[in-house]
């Protein structure tokens, strides 16, 4: 570079502080950054070429890709065009000269020299003479040229040429000191940036450097842990010769990888993968050891979750009856905690005592005297783990068992070798309705995480517990179903058969069979097969097919029959197992009526099984949707809500006509035909209804006379 006027680089840079020692004395190449304070500075060495060779001024530039940017300036800088990081092409330069042959030049005058003569900078400038010598660094990297102006031609001789190169020599190792200097505070902050803990050791172990994430991952500070053995600071008890042996190795050469289980400050035990590396002095000598470790607590207990998982939803999947699905979870999730037993709890008949359901006993384990027990015991809320667990709804740890001197129970299960007991409770809706203990041999102490786990997989069973129970109930009372439509099938069948020109008193009759098993349904039945006949005629349906609707839609619940008067009449609402018993009753209605050569019994077997489907595909039994749903089906379907909405209830009153009607224009398109709901709210209309009303008097067609109120419907 020459002096001229020069702008503003683009490609200037900023330099950092000299690092500090960390670690006075110490073999660990992390700590020993060197401290540059007492060397001898630029400014020094650039004032020393000023004055032995008589200059004005004297620089330091640098190489950025085809420019020379200056660093370093001391002398008349304003005479010269000359500012700090002000840049220059390397072209132009008088540098570009000498750095082609990478030696030092003096030139005692520029204008009598032919490479320099015709250059823009010397016919542009100040300068008469010049000193260049490259910055070269030991690796042959050249960093720039240290560079010497003067406004007067100069006359050098042999000696200013060697005192040239020496003051180059030094300016550059003073150079590539900072430059090290600054790459190894670099590599300090990126060491105490990084995720993974870094250390250093010395040969027999002791800790020389903890960056951050050690401390984090250990939980010692680094004031606690430099200066201590690394095997007591993080080797679990009895594991210290394990990490003894890893330690020789890297000793010897040899770079270790070990993924094991290491010990923090709280005592607790992570799982972590650990890289023990030897690290040479200049002679091939192990002198120092680092060593590298990532926490990998968290993905092995993610991979252990996920394999007891699998195992739970395997054993839930293929289980047959809820017991089975309880023992293949219980087994599961019991062998991935470790633990010798676990228990089903469940509440008794009349649910006031907690009782063993289910009972795992791992093979390590045998039948002993406290298994026993957990058959035979019943416990209260709040008595005993389960009992408290039921009572609270919350998990509980007991790490040692034993504690509580007057219970019998943890008596007994201390005298079979149990130490840690865990117990979860068994949701389903919001309500705890079981609870699930682990029992093991091993005393440990409360793992949030391992209580965690416990807890999702036991959330696995209530799902598939809860499922399982209502399929069996389900399937109970389809065999039971099955009986009583058989028999009644049988009965129907017989009078089917003997059916003739009285076959309308006959319906009636057997439409009774359902008014006894609930007192109101006869008035309800007599109020639908009005309503519903009065709604053909405003549908414009001819008086026959209206006949046969009025006498037909009585028998639309016969299917009820067979359903057990427990759900049937109760008062409460259905769960969704009794739920799906109760709707049931539309196919067997359907197949006690189907078959017969009755245009009566024909109409009444098709009412049955679709007057619970819906307009728009969402209703009960076969998902039949718009037109595919027979009118009559539709019609019945508008009538029984109705009168069911308008009729006194178990669980409510009656509501009124204006209520029930605001309710049925909400399932206009959605559970009603909407033409056949219009036609049939006009009818209502029509009638002449007030509010508050109620709907005897509104039911019958023309010639018909009005049912008596005799109750509430179905």
């Amino acid at each position: 570079m020459c002096p001229r006027s020069l702008a503003p680089s683009s490609a200037a840079r900023n330099r950092g502080s000299d690092a500090e020692l960390v670690r006075a004395g110490s073999a660990d190449p992390l700590a020993d950054l060197v401290d540059l304070a007492g060397k001898p500075t630029l400014q020094v060495a650039l004032r020393a070429i000023r004055d032995v060779l008589g200059m004005d001024v004297a620089y330091v530039s640098e190489i950025v890709g085809d420019d020379m940017v200056l660093r370093e300036l001391d002398g008349d800088a304003a005479s010269f065009g000359l500012a700090i990081e002000g840049s220059l092409p390397r072209e132009h330069t008088y540098c570009q000269r000498m750095l082609d042959g990478r030696i030092p030049n003096l030139i005692p005058d520029v204008l009598a020299d032919d490479r320099t003569a015709s250059l823009p900078v010397t016919t542009g400038g100040n300068v008469r003479a010049f000193a260049t010598a490259p910055l070269t660094f030991t690796d042959g990297r050249v960093y720039g040229t240290l560079c010497a102006a003067s406004r007067d031609a100069k006359s050098f001789a042999y000696q200013d040429l060697q005192f040239l190169k020496i003051i180059a020599r030094l300016v550059a190792d003073q150079l590539e000191r900072q430059e090290g200097s600054l790459a190894l505070s670099e590599l300090a902050s990126l060491v105490n940036a990084a995720d993974d803990a870094i250390m250093g050791l010395t040969l027999a172990g002791l800790v020389t450097s903890w960056n951050v994430a050690s401390e984090r991952i250990f939980g010692y500070p680094a004031s606690e842990a430099i200066g201590h053995s690394i095997i007591e600071l993080i080797a679990p008890p009895g594991k210290e010769d394990g990490m003894r042996r890893a330690l020789a190795k890297v000793c010897a050469g040899e770079m270790v990888h070990r993924e094991v289980r290491h010990r923090r400050a709280d005592g607790s035990i992570i799982v972590d993968a650990m890289t023990l590396s030897p690290i040479r002095d200049e002679r091939g000598h192990v002198s120092f050891i680092s060593a590298v470790s990532r926490d990998s607590s968290a993905a092995v207990f993610q991979a252990h979750y996920r394999a007891i998982e699998q195992e739970v939803v395997s054993s839930l999947e293929s289980a047959t009856d809820g017991t089975e699905a309880a023992l293949g979870a219980l087994r599961g999730v019991g062998y991935g905690l470790h633990c010798e037993i676990a228990a089903l709890w469940e509440p008794n008949e009349n649910g006031q005592k907690l009782r063993c359901t289910a009972l795992w006993v791992s093979e390590r384990s045998t039948d002993t005297p406290f298994t026993q027990k957990l058959r035979d015991d019943r416990f209260d809320r709040g008595e005993e783990l389960a009992g408290r667990i039921w009572a609270t709804g919350r998990s509980v740890w007991v790490g040692r068992l034993g504690r509580l001197t007057n219970s019998p129970r943890e008596a007994a299960a201390v005298a079979t070798g149990l130490r840690t007991a865990v117990g979860h409770p068994l949701r389903a809706g919001g309500q705890v309705v079981g609870v699930v203990e682990f029992f093991s041999r091993h005393e440990t102490a409360e793992d949030p995480q391992m209580l965690a786990l416990g807890l999702a997989l036991v959330g696995r069973l209530s799902d598939a517990l809860g499922r399982h129970r209502a399929q069996d109930a389900l399937r109970d009372a389809n065999q039971a179903l099955e009986i009583r439509v058989r028999e009644r099938t049988t009965a129907l069948q017989r009078a089917v058969a003997s059916l003739d020109a009285s076959q309308i008193e006959t319906v009636r009759r057997l439409s009774r069979a359902v008014e006894f098993r609930d007192e109101d349904t006869g008035a309800h039945t007599a109020r639908i097969s009005a309503l519903a006949a009065r709604t053909g005629h405003s549908a414009g349906l001819d008086a026959e097919r209206c006949g046969l609707i009025e006498r037909a839609s009585p028998l639309h619940d016969v299917g009820k029959v067979a359903i057990p008067d427990s759900v049937l009449l109760k008062p409460g609402p259905l769960t969704p197992a009794e739920r799906s018993i109760v709707e049931t009753h539309a196919e067997i209605g359907h197949r006690l009526l189907h078959g017969s050569d009755s245009a009566v019994l024909q109409l009444a077997a098709t009412i049955a099984l679709t007057h619970h489907e819906h307009y728009d595909g969402g209703g009960y039994p076969r998902g039949l949707a718009g037109e595919s749903i027979p009118i009559e089906g539709r019609i019945v379907a508008i009538a029984d809500v109705f009168d069911a909405l308008t009729s006194d209830r178990v669980y409510r009153p009656a509501m009124t006509i204006d209520q029930a009607v605001v309710i049925m224009r909400n399932g206009r398109g959605t559970h009603f035909d909407p033409v056949l709901l219009d036609h049939f709210l006009k009818d209502l209309h029509d009638a002449g209804a007030e509010r508050h009303a109620t709907v005897d008097g509104l039911a019958a067609p023309p010639g018909v006379p009005a049912a008596p109120n005799t109750g509430a419907g179905s």
